[in-house]
C-alpha cells in the first residue's frame, strides 16, 4: 500500500466515525 491509499483510508475511516456521531444529533 503507498501513503497515498493509507491516508484515503484514513480520511474514510474519520467520515465514517463523524457520521456515525453526527447523526443522533442530526435526528
Amino acid at each position: 500500500m503507498t501513503s497515498k491509499s493509507v491516508c484515503l483510508a484514513q480520511q474514510s475511516v474519520w467520515y465514517i466515525k463523524l457520521k456515525i456521531l453526527v447523526s443522533p444529533i442530526t435526528l
